[in-house]
């Protein structure tokens, strides 16, 4: 059994950029285990959901990483998006790039026919400067938000909260009533986002005309207790990447990988104990290890939360459709092409 963690975010400013740097570091190091393995092609995708214009795959891996040999998780998505026919050729013009930098915080965020709020609330905490100093972002509560153009030359890294607002939404048994049980459940991660992520090409294509990236590690804080053993916050290691891309077909696709270090520790949190894996085990040891039953309880459980990670990130994206549907796209100055890369 562990000890319950403390929810909330670390004050002082200090002790929120040491871990931050500390979560950086360890998440800068996931990314590159990642494009490693994905460019050796030794990650090997199961199906968890598809459809016409979508699909969500999952990865296990067994790794040593930081010393330790562990295990990791993973879900890979692709999302994509026909432009409206009505787009009138002399629209104003937009490139990935400037809008995601500038703009895509702050899309993300909407308000749902039920009158909840849908997709992510970002809230920026935290920055390092280039110049070595910390700056915080006061203007946030006025919904501003940094450009994200703007890191790895003027700030280092900037650490924000996110609230995810679909996550009751994401989990059966809960999605039906989001109005009740979002009033107990909340679900938020603190994240920094590092040039290394903007800059990650892993996901590039060779049909794409023009691309950009969003990627950040996952901080080990939990903002809101639960009784969830697994979610942001109780993450060893984590990192997302978004990669936004037009192709030469007009569509804009927007893939999407996340890697957890190690896999699932519990499926619930009750003071530090999980009665599922712990069950689990004890049926294990009566029987021998014979029939596995840890394991397969196990895969079945880190499938249906990459499941839910992918949902609460497919409505997030889906939210913006009228944006990516209905927006002018063009290749941007400084795009420059990649090999194809994408699993």
């Amino acid at each position: 059994m562990t000890s319950r963690p403390k929810a909330g975010i670390p004050q002082p400013q200090d002790e929120l950029a040491e871990i931050a740097e500390r979560g950086l570091s360890s998440g800068r190091s996931a990314l590159a285990w990642y494009c490693a393995e994905t460019r050796a092609g030794r990650i090997s995708l199961f199906d968890l959901a598809r459809d016409d214009s979508s699909a969500m795959r999952g990865f296990f891996a067994k790794l040593d990483f930081e010393g330790r040999s562990t295990d990791a998780m993973g879900c890979f998505q692709t999302h994509r998006y026909r432009p409206d026919p009505a787009i009138r050729p002399d629209a104003e013009p937009h490139s990935l790039a400037a809008y995601v930098n500038r703009s895509f915080l702050g899309a993300c965020h909407r308000m749902c026919p039920d009158g909840l709020p849908g997709g992510f609330g970002f809230r920026p905490l935290l920055a390092r400067m280039r110049s070595g100093g910390l700056q915080t972002f006061p203007e946030a509560d006025a919904g501003a938000y940094p450009d994200l153009g703007r890191v790895g030359e003027v700030y280092e890294w900037i650490t924000l909260q996110v609230d995810i607002h679909d996550f009751v939404r994401a989990i059966p048994g809960m999605r039906d009533h989001p109005r009740f049980f979002s009033r107990y459940i909340k679900e938020a991660a603190c994240i920094t986002v590092h040039a290394d992520f903007m800059k990650c090409n892993i996901l590039r294509g060779p049909s794409d005309l023009d691309a950009c990236s969003l990627g950040y590690a996952f901080l080990p804080v939990l903002v809101h207790l639960n009784a969830f053993g697994y979610g942001p916050g109780r993450f060893g290691t984590a990192f997302k990447v978004f990669t936004f891309a037009l192709l030469e077909s007009g569509d804009l696709e927007v893939r999407m990988v996340f890697l957890s270090i190690p896999r699932s520790e519990g499926v619930f949190s009750f003071a530090g104990f999980d009665p599922v894996y712990s069950l689990a085990r004890a049926i294990d040891r009566l029987t021998l290890g014979k029939l596995g039953v840890l394991g397969s309880v196990r895969d079945d459980m880190d499938r249906k939360f990459l499941l839910t990670h992918g949902r609460c990130h497919q409505a997030a994206i889906d939210g913006m459709r009228p944006i990516w549907e209905g927006t002018r796209w063009v290749p941007g100055d400084q795009f420059e092409p990649y090999p194809a890369a994408v699993p």
